[in-house]
């Protein structure tokens, strides 16, 4: 035997199971078809590059030393020292062979320069070259320059000397001996370019100096790649959505094969039937209108009230008949002074706004819960 609910429920519970079974079937076609993608990075090259100077001072022969040179990070007097022997070294290593190619050269930079607000600027610089620029190319996993070069400290002190004069500079003289490398590297489809410039730097323009290194670095590094892994499918959701899909489908094949929709309830009707049914023994139709040529006239409540003053008055309760229900809507009683009739329309309306005038009392009554 089919249930009855309301016609209108159960169309509204049916599109409900339709857009359900729609969201999942689509969740369903998605985790499958597009699961998802990690991302991951992968080591294609390690390689380091590292830049050393090491440096050796000459002295020519004089009374305070007993020896011919001088090793690194001392103190040198200016007129004790003959040249400066300078080894300059450069080394790529790779963890793999990979396409070597690029330049190099030695210079020697002098320039004078000025400090003005704990910033050094250069007011005029000569290059010499001492090695010229030298191309390389090679197919290795390690590759490495390592020249040696003499740099004799009083021909340039002598070039800084001319330079004062002709200018009527005193400014503080610098002479930097650089090598410059470029490097570029080809690891399959991926490219590295350094470029780096270990140098010396010797003032030109005192009785005694320090020699001071800069670029020197031992630097790691690596070419990475980040590929896209795609994820398995997830089980677990696939299994949930299709659990709700076929439950879905389960409760619409139910209401459609053991659930009838029913009209909604005519409010109207239930109410004119409830009048026969509970009164039906004391109504009398009649076919013509009744007259309303009445002393008094009176309008009762309910039904139940127009029955109390038919029993008073020992009267039956008249109505209009029509075939048509929603025709039938007031009912009489009267003696020779007076009518009482009842208006079921206009109960049914009183009762609508008796409602509705509740509801918003429960609005206005109803205050939101302050946190605490």
């Amino acid at each position: 035997m089919k249930k009855s609910i309301n016609k209108r429920v159960k169309i509204a519970l049916m599109l409900m199971l339709l857009i359900i079974i729609t969201i999942m079937a689509a969740l369903i076609y998605l985790t499958i078809k597009n699961p998802g993608v990690r991302e991951e990075k992968i080591t294609l090259l390690n390689y380091n590059n590292k830049t050393e100077i090491k440096y050796k001072v000459i002295l020519k022969p004089n009374p305070l030393y007993s020896g011919d040179s001088l090793e690194e990070d001392k103190l040198y007097l200016t007129s004790y020292v003959d040249n400066i022997k300078t080894n300059l070294q450069y080394e790529f290593r790779a963890n793999k062979v990979v396409d070597i190619l690029g330049d190099y050269e030695i210079l020697a930079i002098v320039e004078g320069y000025t400090i003005e607000e704990k910033k050094v600027k250069v007011i005029w610089q000569k290059e010499f070259t001492l090695l010229p620029k030298t191309n390389f190319k090679s197919k290795d996993a390690n590759f490495s320059i390592n020249k040696e070069i003499v740099f004799p400290l009083e021909e340039y002190i002598n070039f800084a000397a001319q330079i004062r004069e002709a200018t009527e500079l005193n400014v503080p003289i610098n002479a930097s001996v650089v090598m410059n490398v470029s490097l570029q590297v080809e690891a399959g489809s991926n490219f590295i370019e350094k470029k780096v410039a270990p140098s010396i730097n010797i003032p030109l323009d005192s009785k005694f100096f320090e020699i001071t290194k800069s670029g020197i670095e031992n630097t790691p590094g690596a070419i990475e790649e980040t590929k896209q892994i795609p994820l398995p499918v997830n089980q677990n959701l696939v299994i949930a959505y299709s659990t709700v899909l076929g439950l879905a489908l389960l409760a619409l094949l139910y209401l459609l094969v053991f659930v009838k929709g029913d009209k909604p309830v005519d409010i109207f009707k239930k109410q004119l039937n409830k009048i026969f049914k509970s009164h039906g023994t004391r109504l009398v139709a009649i076919n013509n209108e009744i007259g309303t040529t009445f002393g008094m006239y009176y309008k009762v409540k309910s039904i139940e009230d127009l029955v109390r003053m038919a029993d008073e008055l020992g009267k039956p309760i008249m109505y209009r008949y029509s075939t048509d229900p929603k025709e039938i809507t007031k009912f009489y009683i009267h003696d020779d002074k007076s009518m009482f009739s009842f208006n079921l329309k206009d109960m049914l309306a009183e009762m609508d706004m008796e409602a509705s005038e509740a509801d918003n009392l429960i609005l206005e009554n109803s205050k939101e819960v302050p946190m605490e």
